[in-house]
């Protein structure tokens, strides 16, 4: 989630991956981008890298290096981000790392 901040009529962005390659990209109030793609490392034990570069009102999502959507939308252009895991099927093992922020 990104571009959250602490305002009551809050629009916040939520990006999701699953371990099948489908991710969607969705703001407070609807869905931007959907789709599947064939780079996101399946199985136990994998690594993937996630890229949110969001400037103004550009948002470019990347994983594993590769571009998969660039969305303009001006429903934000500011707030703090944060981490999520969720699984509401089976137990996931999940971790973050290298967080970074500029």
């Amino acid at each position: 989630m990104f571009r959250s901040s602490d305002s009551n009529n809050d629009t916040q962005y939520r990006f999701r991956v699953s371990p099948d390659g489908s991710y969607d990209l969705v703001n407070q109030t609807h869905p931007l981008t959907a789709g599947f793609t064939s780079v996101v490392r399946q199985g136990f034990n994998q690594t993937n890298q996630l890229t949110i570069i969001a400037q103004k009102q550009m948002i470019y999502v990347y994983i594993n290096g590769q571009l998969i959507t660039e969305i303009n939308d001006n429903s934000s252009n500011y707030g703090t981000i944060a981490e999520m895991a969720y699984d509401k099927t089976t137990p996931a093992d999940v971790q973050f790392s290298n967080i970074q922020v500029f």
